[in-house]
C-alpha cells in the first residue's frame, strides 16, 4: 500500500490476526481488506481477480494435510487473472540434513500408530522458543516440507509457469553450493 498498489486484500486463518491486523490498518487509515479465511477455499473471490498474490513466511506449510494444500496452491492458479504473478515461499526439505533422518523416525512411529501423514510433514522442533520435548507424541502440530523438484512439477501440472526458484542464502548471495533456507519461486499464470 505504501508503494502505491490499491485494492489490496489480505486474509489468514487465525480469526485473532485478522482482528490484530484490521486494528494496525485502522490506526494507519490502511484501506487493505482483511478477512478470516482458509487458503484451501478462497470462494468469496471471482476467478481471474489478481494481478499479483504473495505467500509468503511459508504460510501453506502450515496446512497439515496434503489434499489442502493441494487445494490452496489451486485456489491461488484460479484467483490470479491471466498473466498475473505470484510470490510462494516453502520451507526445503533438503535444506536442514537432519530432516531425513528424523522423517524416518517419525514415519516409524506413526506407522505404528496407524496414522496417515506424510513423511513430509514433521512436528516442530521448538515451541515458544523452546525445544519441543514432545515431538514425538501423536497429533502434535506439523509443518510439511517441499521437496523442490516435486513443488516446481506440482506448481507446472495445475497451470504456473516457473520465473524463478531459489533458497534463500541463493537469494541473498551465501557462498555455498548446498540450499540453505526457505525456497522461493515466482510464477506466473
Amino acid at each position: 500500500e505504501q508503494m502505491g498498489f490499491k485494492n489490496i486484500f489480505a486474509f489468514d486463518f487465525v480469526p485473532n490476526m485478522i482482528k490484530y491486523a484490521n486494528e494496525i490498518a485502522k490506526n494507519k487509515g490502511s484501506k487493505i481488506q482483511f478477512k478470516i479465511l482458509d487458503a484451501s477455499n478462497l470462494a468469496i473471490y471471482e476467478n481471474d481477480k489478481f494481478d499479483y498474490l504473495i505467500y509468503l513466511q511459508q504460510v501453506l506449510c502450515f496446512i497439515n494435510n496434503e489434499e489442502l494444500f493441494i487445494n490452496a496452491i489451486k485456489e491461488a492458479y484460479r484467483i490470479t487473472k491471466k498473466e498475473g504473478i505470484i510470490i510462494f515461499s516453502f520451507l526445503d526439505f533438503d535444506s536442514r540434513i537432519f530432516n531425513y533422518p528424523l522423517s524416518l523416525l517419525i514415519s516409524i512411529i506413526r506407522k505404528l500408530r496407524k496414522e496417515g501423514i506424510s513423511k513430509q510433514h514433521l512436528p516442530w522442533l521448538k515451541v515458544n522458543n523452546k525445544f519441543n520435548w514432545k515431538l514425538f507424541n501423536k497429533n502434535q502440530a506439523v509443518t510439511y516440507w517441499v521437496k523442490r523438484d516435486h513443488i516446481i512439477s506440482l506448481l507446472k501440472e495445475i497451470g504456473f509457469s516457473i520465473i524463478e526458484a531459489q533458497n534463500a542464502n541463493q537469494i541473498t548471495k551465501q557462498i555455498g553450493k548446498k540450499r540453505i533456507g526457505m525456497l522461493y519461486i515466482v510464477c506466473k499464470k
